[in-house]
């Protein structure tokens, strides 16, 4: 039997500088953002599990004029346009060109987040045309509220669901706790008013008061979507509290996983998530990690309202004491059970 041959690509970009932290500015063109991370890792799942069905191959282009070339050159069988940036139009010259190969459109955000993108709805509107002309074509979610929305809000079948897939070592590793004067929390991603970074370092400072201990908040040095008066905000905050803000450059994926093992605990408690892959590289490393109930396959018990400071210190504090009794595990067998599910979804529109 040949191989499914699936090409995943997304679109080059420079990650934005703030002011003073030149070295967060670097060019990504070839590099580690979420959005490659997120493909690498389906493919990299994909092809371990199957390594006589699947061949995958993860690319990013400087237009989507330059597709047809690529498609040419790679002959997939399928191909995912990775987040919304090709035209709704540019798929009526593709798909004749290309009339044996399967495309999707895979949206890798929900709808709260999607109301930043003032396009999102008008080229779902367009790409949803597409897919009534075109049999070989689809739109689909990462996330399988937000694509069982859509299906009913359009009443369409052609909305699929492809979720994030992990790969990982799934067996458990027992941490040394070390004592320290201080606590390391890590609360990764761009720095957006959506993912509510500020909320959190209010909470982690509440936290570490009631620890006795100061607090190294850590963050990646990236602002979008007016981030830079989150970062300003929460800096202030620190500096008023006596605490520090530790910001980090733009990490490849196996770097930022050795960052992660430095820290105490994770946070991720967004308003609007659908797969989250730092919530999953905290939990690879059995770091503990407190999420928004979005992340729906992290145990509930690291749950926490996002517009709460006091329950979100109070999930930090059980997942501190889970970590030092090493129950943090129960985070790595729902991520496991997630990837089944997410795997058999894959199989299913492969299919």
């Amino acid at each position: 039997m040949s191989k499914f041959k699936l090409l995943f690509i997304c679109k080059s970009r420079k990650i934005p500088t703030i002011a003073g932290y030149k070295d967060f500015g670097e060019d990504h063109r070839n590099g580690s953002y979420g959005l490659i991370n997120s493909c690498k890792l389906i493919a990299r799942s994909l092809e371990y599990l199957y390594p006589d069905k699947f061949e995958c191959e993860v690319i990013t282009v400087i237009d989507n004029n330059c597709i047809d070339r690529e498609v040419t050159l790679r002959k997939p069988t399928h191909v995912f346009i990775e987040a919304l940036w090709v035209v709704p139009e540019k798929f009526y010259q593709l798909i004749p060109l290309h009339p044996n190969v399967k495309w999707a459109v895979r949206i890798h955000s929900k709808t709260p987040f999607l109301s930043n993108e003032g396009v999102a709805f008008d080229w779902i509107n367009k790409y949803l045309e597409v897919a009534k002309k075109y049999s070989n074509f689809v739109i689909s979610g990462n996330d399988l509220e937000y694509s069982s929305d859509m299906c009913s809000a359009y009443k369409t079948d052609n909305f699929a669901y492809l979720p994030n897939l992990y790969h990982a070592d799934w067996s458990y590793k027992t941490l040394k706790q070390i004592e320290k004067s201080h606590i390391d929390i890590g609360c990764f991603g761009a720095i957006r008013p959506m993912k509510n970074q500020l909320q959190q370092a209010v909470a982690a400072i509440m936290f570490a008061n009631d620890l006795g201990k100061k607090l190294k908040f850590h963050m990646n040095g990236r602002a979008e979507q007016r981030g830079e008066q989150v970062l300003s905000n929460i800096q202030s905050i620190m500096n008023g509290t006596g605490n520090e803000l530790v910001l980090h450059g733009w990490h490849a994926h196996k770097d930022f996983l050795e960052l992660v093992k430095q820290m105490d605990i994770g946070m991720q408690v967004s308003f609007s998530e659908s797969f989250n892959i730092v919530t999953a590289d905290f939990v690879s490393q059995d770091i503990p990690i407190v999420v928004s109930n979005d992340i729906r396959w992290v145990n509930k018990l690291y749950m926490a309202e996002t517009t709460n400071a006091k329950e979100i210190s109070k999930k930090l504090k059980i997942a501190y004491k889970f970590k030092k009794w090493n129950l943090q595990y129960i985070n790595k067998l729902g991520l496991k059970s997630y990837n089944a599910n997410a795997v058999e979804s894959w199989l299913k529109y492969l299919a």
